[in-house]
């Protein structure tokens, strides 16, 4: 497991000396490795998507047809349906078909019967060319050409004093990729790319009711603001999805997206709350101050695997994370006890040493903080139940505890915190074991904490001396050790 700190084991050495704490200076407090459950880049669908509206372009309403020679009866072998906002955006392709062909205006738009002699293979090249997507359509957003619906967004009828908070300035994601200029709403589109690139669109414009057949669709500006929506049309005609620089954008994005069921927006979003909080590794103010946040929106949304990241982050920095009121004001009950019971869990011999210090910084933390604070009251009892597990595990691991993790690195006042909680707890059952181990320490360390616990051990065992014989208690115990009891 890794800690905020890294220590290096050496040898004992004897007499035992205070080691300073060196301050971090780092930007990024790391604690762990990246989080199992980011999301993977989303792919571009783009050219596929395209090629899914030519195949069923008179389902997703073509404008434009190309009429072949023949006239059999099934008509639709000598028919291609596409698009003219596709077909035309190279003014090559309407020099060809004027060339190779005769425009009829027909009730639902615009016929080119093509000449006799003309090759069909030509033709269906010409078209399947402009639909491979190649470079994005991002030009037919900026022209507005052969646009057939507008998509706008309606006033929030929640006040500004609703919307959500803003996260920290600090919190912002640096990328070289840059997203065109967001352009003034309304955006004039294509309902063929609309309802083949997004889920509500294509429920939208082809279902039986009177607004499918509207010419504008407005959406909710405070579920999709218009820099979301801008983000799902650069995706819808880009192909791509330009990163958030900040947690609000991110969350946002995801909540439009989640709105409108573009998966790759939704799963890119995700993946930029992750990147602007440090891949969920690290406790710097920023992150730490943001989790509360993030916790709400993924136990809102259902994002199981976000809140359980977020708990795995606040179980390896819970030094920094839960003395705040933003931990223990802020985030649901049930959070809180997830990340105390993963605390608790995690604790071992091989972590006790950490959980003392962090112990001792969390409790510091909280000196000058008006102790009739409720959240004050809610850090105090995790701590207490954290506190109890490394007491439990004292008291019955000691030798392994003293032989293992007990060296000379380890600072004197963990270690007399230790040993106080040795000699605090010790019993008829674990007195002996708890003797053994502190004689390891008073040869491998030594000091005068070390023999002052070493006396009191042996005065408690020896006022039960009888009892702890009949209980086979100094079975296996050396004879100098008996002697210094018997002494």
């Amino acid at each position: 497991m890794l800690s905020t700190t890294t220590t290096t084991k050496s040898s004992p050495t004897s007499p035992r000396q205070k080691h300073k704490h060196t301050p971090h200076n780092h930007k990024k407090i790391l604690v762990r490795a990246a989080p199992q459950h980011r999301p993977n880049e989303p792919e571009d669908t783009l050219p596929k998507d395209l090629a899914h509206a030519l195949q069923n372009a008179e389902t997703l309403f073509a404008d434009i047809r190309i009429q072949f020679p023949g006239g059999g009866p099934d008509f639709r072998l000598l028919t291609i349906a596409p698009s003219k906002a596709i077909l035309f955006r190279d003014p090559t392709n309407i020099c060809l078909l004027d060339e190779w062909g005769e425009e009829i205006n027909e009730e639902r738009g615009v016929c080119i019967k093509i000449h006799e002699g003309v090759e069909r293979e030509a033709v269906e090249k010409l078209v399947s060319s402009a639909y491979e997507g190649t470079g994005g359509l991002m030009d037919l957003t900026c022209s507005n050409a052969y646009s057939d619906v507008c998509v706008d967004v309606f006033p929030s009828p929640f006040s500004s004093s609703s919307s959500p908070p803003q996260p920290p300035k600090q919190q912002q994601l640096q990328s070289p990729h840059q997203s065109p200029p967001q352009k003034d709403l309304p955006y004039h589109l294509h309902k063929f790319l609309l309802a083949t690139r997004i889920p509500y669109f294509h429920a939208l414009l082809t279902s039986p009711y009177l607004d499918s057949s509207s010419p504008t669709h407005t959406l909710p500006t405070h579920i999709i603001p218009p820099h979301a929506l801008h983000t799902i049309i650069t995706h819808v005609y880009g192909g791509t999805v330009p990163p958030a620089r900040t947690l609000d954008e991110a969350l946002s994005r995801h909540a439009a997206a989640e709105y409108l069921g573009v998966t790759a927006v939704s799963a890119r979003s995700l993946r930029d709350v992750y990147a602007v909080l440090h891949n969920l590794c690290c406790v710097c103010e920023g992150c730490v101050a943001s989790i509360p946040r993030v916790v709400e929106y993924a136990r809102d949304r259902g994002l199981e695997a976000l809140e359980t990241d977020c708990v795995d982050l606040v179980v390896r920095g819970w030094d920094r994370c839960i003395p705040t009121k933003r931990f223990a004001g802020d985030t649901p009950p049930e959070f809180r006890d997830r990340v105390c019971e993963g605390v608790v869990e995690s604790i071992r011999v091989g972590t006790i040493v950490e959980t003392i210090t962090k112990c001792t910084r969390a409790v510091t933390k909280l000196h000058g903080v008006p102790g009739g604070s409720p959240w004050v009251a809610t850090v105090t009892d995790i701590i207490t139940r954290i506190k109890h597990r490394t007491t439990e595990i004292i008291s019955t691991q000691f030798p392994h505890l003293a032989q293992t993790e007990l060296t000379a690195r380890v600072e004197s006042d963990t270690l007399d915190e230790i040993l106080d909680v040795a000699i605090a707890n010790l019993k008829e059952r674990n007195a002996v074991d708890v003797l053994k181990g502190l004689v390891w320490l008073d040869w491998s360390v030594g000091g005068e904490a070390v023999s002052r616990a070493r006396v009191k051990c042996v005065r408690f065992i020896a006022l039960r001396w009888v009892s702890l014989r009949l209980g086979g208690g100094f079975e296996g115990i050396e004879k100098d050790i008996l002697k210094e009891i018997a002494d």
